[in-house]
């Protein structure tokens, strides 16, 4: 029943997504602008904590520096969100460049020990809806041929509060964030028809897969309530196969605030529950 009821309203939210295409609008390729009004933070993760990128102005460094491989992992890219990219190198990088074709500007990441890593892109809300990130390996002086990683963006809802959550597997996890005037907006409860927000984009439904892998809340523009919002993840089922460990990434968007990017690790073995109302692991609080 429970598999019905939740695929069921996932169906509803094909026209809220085709709705949500048409406010987002067709956007085209990145080219002539600053590469912040595509992606506006980038970090890596070392050791599963985030090393933060500095962002540089004029052409990305380039010449003979060690070879890498950058491929984004599985699911859909939306505007708002944090992408997740894989970086692997047989070469010894200490540094990494991001930067976006067509796009002035860079992000650079130092102080690194080569290996597999994984870095974390946040695109903006008002991001083109195909460009490339292109990512180069470096040892603080050279760098080598930058790897493209063609994007394509999934419209969704943005607005002036906006909550993401992706993962990295075939799971179903389900994003819960309670607003101000202490309405859950989850899969149990996809509306608050005083403000506007709304759970526009819900994936892996009860096992029913769309290897989406990402859950988007959002409040439109003049709408969202003023006041303390929590954020919540919960992990709603494992859905077989899967690994040990899910690994997620919440991003957070607030008007007039820098996005704020959390991520972590669910386990297969202890954290699924079914979960409704009120599940969840608590992720962050925030004041709009």
């Amino acid at each position: 029943m429970e598999l019905f009821r939740r695929s069921f309203a996932r169906g509803l939210l094909l026209g809220c997504s085709l709705l949500a295409a048409a406010l987002v609008g067709c956007g085209g390729g990145s080219g002539g602008g600053n590469v912040a009004d595509t992606i506006t933070q980038v970090s890596a993760l070392v050791n599963g904590a985030p090393v933060n990128a500095t962002h540089k102005s004029g052409s990305p460094p380039s010449g003979n520096g060690p070879a890498i491989t950058a491929t984004a992992s599985s699911g859909v890219t939306i505007p708002g969100g944090s992408r997740q990219i894989q970086v692997t190198s047989t070469a010894n990088y200490s540094s990494l460049v991001v930067s976006v074709s067509g796009d002035d500007g860079y992000y650079e990441i130092t102080g690194l020990n080569g290996g597999a890593l994984t870095l974390l892109a946040t695109i903006a809300q008002n991001a083109p809806t195909d460009f490339s990130i292109e990512v180069a390996g470096g040892n603080g002086t050279s760098y080598g041929a930058a790897q493209a990683v063609p994007i394509h963006l999934t419209a969704v809802g943005t607005g002036d509060v906006q909550v993401n959550v992706s993962w990295d597997l075939d799971n179903d996890l389900d994003l819960h964030v309670i607003g101000p005037n202490n309405l859950e907006i989850y899969y149990g409860n996809r509306t608050d028809s005083a403000t506007g927000g709304a759970l526009d984009l819900d994936s892996d439904a009860a096992c029913a897969l769309d290897h989406k892998r990402s859950e988007n809340i959002t409040w439109p523009a003049g709408r969202a309530p003023h006041g303390t919002y929590t954020v919540k993840v919960d992990y709603w089922a494992n859905c077989p196969p899967a690994s040990l460990t899910t690994n997620y990434v919440v991003t957070i968007n607030v008007k007039g605030q820098a996005p704020r990017v959390i991520n972590g690790t669910f386990s297969q073995a202890t954290d699924p529950d079914h979960g409704g109302a009120g599940a969840g692991r608590t992720i962050a609080t925030f004041t709009y």
